[in-house]
Formats: structure tokens, C-alpha cells, sequence
């Protein structure tokens, strides 16, 4: 069957270079079918052999009228001209004549073909028309699932790939994963910002926090912990370590990272600080938040004997270095 489809359209693109037959008429189940969503469903899974896809393109309570993905052309709304535009741009739709529409009489759907025609050929891909990438509801819950467990788009959509069913194969791209998980990020927010909805959670986590706001509202510092790593950090208050890290968000505010070091040799998070810039008020300030989060008795401070030790290793190292160079120059 599919191979006398392909071999007619082969024929008929042969005869009629800028006509595409999609399926004769009477491949096209007019129905009755039992919902809105089986109708639509039985045309996409024809369009799907011939390689072509249907999107809706506009629809009522008993009527939606469906048409081929690439119907239409792209609205000028800016009105730019070639000299005006700025960037060149292209699109896949080519004003495809193809329409159908679909009808409820007495609670079933009919199916009403009105275009038949294509002006463009089948896509040896499918996975150009966007109708054919879509997933379905467990699909979506499974991606937005791994999402939130940290799991990479790459391996999201080889997950998706390895586990497909044996009637279908999914043909989703990596911005489709994109665009669901973006979507989700953005339903979490609730109509929040995203800074706003990280002190929600803070708040809602009881965790001890801390922020500093400008003359026009907007933080500039932000501190937070946990009360795990109060408590870790009361009984192994020797050695913390404490570094600035870039390119962690989009507004390019440093973020101090700060962990201690348990007798095990193993380390654990105490806490982190958005901070403005890298100037002494910045560090005064984190540094504030942090002396507080120390038992009294065992304030932090800079042991001398250390400070000694780490002076007198980076002042041996260099010599040592120096020495090796020019014992190196004088053998050449």
C-alpha cells in the first residue's frame, strides 16, 4: 500500500511539477467519528503516511476547520521593507491551498474536504511539521519530571527516543523539550519573579535569610543558609573555605560560595551570598552574615600560626621556583 502511494505521487509530481496530491479522496475517512479529538487525530495519522502535516487553523464549538501546516504566509505587521529589515528572515509556510473541515451532526463528527491540493512536495522528515513532534500528556509529565531532577535536554529526549511506543516514534526536537520546560519554569512562578519566588521559598522553608534593596527596590544582596548547616557548622568551625563564582545568573551578580571541612576530610555547604560587586562593603557585609551564623564562643577569626605557615609556603615555593629557572638557564 505505501509503496503504490509513493509511486503515484512520484507520477504525479512528474506530470504536475507544482500540484501534491496529500490522498485520494476516498483514503480520507469522512467519518462519523465519536469526539472532536478522534477526527483530528485519523486525518493526522493520514497526513502522517502521505508526509504531510495538519494543524487547526481556526475552530467553534461544533465546527473546526483544519488545514495544511504550511497554509498561509507570514503577517508583516512592522510593515518593513527589504531596505528596513534588519535581519533576513525565511519561512516554511507556503500558502497551502489544503483545508478541511470538520462538523458535529447529532453528537458524531463528519469529515468535509474542501482542498485536496498541496503546492509543495511530501517532507521525507517528518519531524519538520510541528504537528508530528507533539507529545502527549504522560510524554509532557515524564520531561517535566526529569526537568526538575536536574536531568539535561540531551538526555531527556534520548529517554523519550529509547522508550517509544511500538505504533510510534517520537520526533521531537531538543527546543521542544526547551519550550516545555520553559513553560513549566514559568507556570512555578505562579506570576512571580524569579527573585521574588526564591524568597517565597525561602520564607515557606523557614530558611534563615538575609537581603539588602537599593533606592529603586531592586536586591543587591542576598543571603541564605540552612538550618543543617547551622548546626554543622557549630560543631566543625575550624577551616572554611570561601570562593566568588561568575556567570551564574543573568545579572552578573558574583556569588560568594562559602563551605567548611569535617574532620573526614569531606566538605559541606554553610551558606551563599548574591553580592553586588567585589568591593570591601560587599564583603563586609556577607562577612557579617556569616560571623553570625558561629557559635559565641567559638567566634571566627585568622589564626596568626596559619596565616605564618601559608606565608612561608608560597614564599618557599616561589624561591624554589626561582631557583629551578635559573639553574635551567644557566645549563642551556
Amino acid at each position: 500500500m505505501l509503496v503504490e502511494l509513493l509511486y503515484a505521487r512520484v507520477i504525479s509530481c512528474s506530470l504536475y511539477p507544482h500540484i501534491f496530491r496529500m490522498l485520494p479522496l476516498s483514503e480520507l475517512s469522512p467519518g462519523p467519528f465519536a469526539s472532536h479529538d478522534e477526527l483530528i487525530a485519523n486525518l493526522r495519522g493520514r497526513a502522517k503516511l502521505d508526509g504531510y502535516g495538519v494543524s487547526i487553523a481556526r475552530s467553534k464549538p461544533n465546527v473546526v476547520y483544519l488545514a495544511c501546516d504550511k497554509g498561509g504566509l507570514n503577517r508583516n505587521n512592522w510593515k518593513l521593507t527589504e531596505e528596513t529589515r534588519k535581519r533576513f528572515t525565511t519561512s516554511r509556510r507556503t500558502n497551502c491551498p489544503f483545508s478541511v473541515v470538520g462538523r458535529e451532526r447529532d453528537g458524531e463528527w463528519f469529515l468535509e474536504v474542501r482542498n485536496n491540493l498541496h503546492n509543495h512536495p511530501f517532507s521525507s522528515d517528518l519531524s519538520a511539521h510541528p504537528s508530528h513532534r507533539k507529545l502527549d500528556q504522560d510524554q509532557i509529565a515524564e520531561v517535566e519530571a526529569m526537568s526538575l531532577a536536574g536531568i539535561p535536554t540531551r538526555n531527556i529526549l534520548t529517554a523519550l527516543r529509547k522508550k517509544k511506543t511500538s505504533n510510534s516514534k517520537v520526533l521531537s526536537t531538543a527546543r521542544d523539550i526547551y519550550n516545555i520546560t520553559s513553560r513549566n519554569k514559568t507556570k512555578s512562578l505562579n506570576g512571580r519573579t524569579p527573585i521574588q519566588t526564591l524568597l517565597y521559598e525561602l520564607q515557606e522553608a523557614q530558611s534563615p535569610c538575609d537581603f539588602e534593596l537599593d533606592m529603586n527596590g531592586h536586591i543587591t544582596h542576598l543571603f541564605f543558609t540552612h538550618e543543617k548547616s547551622i548546626s554543622l557548622i557549630k560543631q566543625y568551625h575550624f577551616t572554611v573555605l570561601m570562593d566568588c563564582t561568575y556567570k551564574t545568573n543573568r545579572f552578573k551578580l558574583p556569588l560568594l560560595n562559602v563551605v567548611g571541612i569535617t574532620p573526614f576530610y569531606t566538605t559541606f555547604f554553610i551558606c551563599a551570598v548574591f553580592i553586588k560587586a567585589e568591593k570591601q562593603d560587599d564583603y563586609e557585609w556577607a562577612l557579617s552574615r556569616i560571623a553570625a551564623l558561629f557559635d559565641e564562643n567559638n567566634p571566627p577569626k585568622v589564626s596568626e600560626f596559619y596565616f605564618t605557615l601559608i606565608f612561608f609556603f608560597f614564599f618557599g615555593f616561589t624561591q624554589f621556583f626561582l631557583f629551578i629557572n635559573s639553574s635551567f638557564v644557566n645549563f642551556t
